[in-house]
């Protein structure tokens, strides 16, 4: 079988691996939101998130990128992942609660 130049091989990552995938992900995700390459940051989060499912930080940082390119529901989704991942984690329960404030849904953010 031959390969076309638009494929990507896959890549394999063991399970033990998986969370320093995410991480590495994720520190590329800050150096480029930095820079100001939001695309390249979301992109990244999207990675880290991708490999390290429970990375509550990334989903919260992913949520704030996507808030600031107008991607409300996604946003929405991305700060319920990080409270799941990890309750304790206090701002991303302010994020939520001005999303939905925004989308006129106050009821929800108490």
């Amino acid at each position: 079988m031959t390969r076309t130049s638009t494929e990507t091989p896959a890549v394999v990552v063991r399970d033990s691996e998986r969370a320093n995938v995410g991480r590495a992900h994720y520190d590329r995700a800050k150096i480029c939101a930095s820079q100001g390459d939001v695309r390249g940051a979301v992109l990244a989060y999207e990675a880290a998130v991708l490999f390290a499912p429970d990375f509550a930080e990334a989903h919260s940082n992913l949520g704030n990128l996507y808030l600031q390119s107008g991607r409300r529901d996604d946003a929405l989704r991305a700060y319920a992942t990080a409270i799941r991942a990890k309750p304790d984690l206090a701002p991303v329960y302010c994020n939520l609660a001005n999303v939905l404030i925004d989308l006129g849904r106050c009821d929800e953010s108490i």
